[in-house]
């Protein structure tokens, strides 16, 4: 609304008022960044145990659940040297019970000085040594066990897989190759880079605060809603930027890394 007075002389001596329609604007400030998309979280499938792949169970391209098995890798050798470790341990465990039985006998023919301490000294040994053998068959079950968990390789978390890189009926061998890559698609984050003079204006919004639009490349507007942002610790001392980074629940995957 604006006001303004005739001026003085001018016919009749009573103010006059121009009134103006009022006009709502967006006054707050606005800034424009050429920013990237990029997965939170990545990783490439690689097998901890060698064997030819008997399975590929997921389709190309898809998303993939947490815990959803993609590859099964030749489980039959490694289900038969769990078996094999089980039966180690139960020889272990049977030799350890017949010379702590022998041990105990012959401590006891010491005592009442049947039994030389020689015989005595070679009981106790072959006893700590039964011990010894029983603890060395559990870590052997153990690490027969991690290789026949290590054969069903499962999506560490929900996100969109690639290709296969390896096929059925392939011989894989451990921490050797990719099998296949994974990306988280939801959440997602926009990254991008701010003079450090602006650096400071974001990192005086909260959340709730800071409103975006992003402008996709067919130029479109997206108008999702970020759920959390930070600025990096540290400014690149080339270009005197500072990174920010937006995330978004991204739950229609319109944004892809």
């Amino acid at each position: 609304m604006g006001f303004g007075r005739w001026p003085a002389g001018a016919a009749g001596s009573l103010p006059h008022v121009l009134v103006e329609e009022a006009i709502k604007t967006d006054v707050s400030p606005q800034k424009k960044y050429i920013a990237e998309v990029e997965a939170i979280k990545s990783v490439d499938l690689i097998p901890q145990v060698s064997g030819y792949v008997d399975q590929v169970l997921f389709q190309e391209g898809s998303v993939v659940k947490e815990g959803d098995i993609l590859f099964v890798i030749e489980q039959d050798r490694y289900i038969a040297n769990v078996d094999l470790a089980k039966a180690a341990l139960a020889s272990a465990k049977a030799n350890l019970v017949k010379t702590e039985r022998d041990y105990k006998r012959q401590k006891a023919l010491s005592s009442q000085q049947y039994a030389s301490k020689s015989t005595l000294d070679t009981a106790e040994s072959a006893y700590l040594q039964a011990k010894a053998a029983v603890t060395q068959a559990e870590a052997n079950l153990e690490l027969a066990k991690i290789d026949m968990e290590h054969t069903e390789i499962k999506a560490p978390f929900t996100g969109l897989i690639g290709k296969a890189e390896i096929t059925e009926g392939n011989y894989v061998s451990s921490n050797s190759q990719t099998l296949a890559r994974i990306i988280q698609t939801s959440p997602i984050r926009i990254a991008f880079s701010v003079p450090d003079k602006d650096a400071y204006m974001f990192r005086d919004f909260n959340t709730s605060g800071l409103k975006t639009r992003l402008l996709m490349p067919d130029g479109s507007i997206l108008n999702e809603n970020m759920t959390s942002f930070f600025v990096n610790n540290e400014i690149n001392i080339n270009t005197a930027t500072l990174p920010v980074y937006l995330e978004y629940a991204n739950a229609k995957r319109d944004l892809l890394a």
